[in-house]
């Protein structure tokens, strides 16, 4: 099962519609952000990245 079909499968789901999905990738070659998102993910962070990319987009969902 690839990332975007467990997405789809969670936003199948009543209970996740709403949960923030951040698409981890090592894609990042042309509109792959776009494709992400427009699948459902709620944000984008391309490898490499460094840590405190990760810890701030993360702390920026839960506050």
């Amino acid at each position: 099962m690839s990332g975007m079909e467990v997405v789809k499968s969670l936003l199948a789901m009543p209970d996740y519609h709403n949960v923030p999905i951040i698409a981890v990738t090592a894609y990042s070659m042309g509109n792959e952000r776009s494709n992400f998102l427009n699948g459902g993910c709620t944000h984008y962070l391309a490898k490499p990245f460094r840590k405190r990319e990760l810890i701030d987009l993360v702390e920026s969902i839960l506050l």
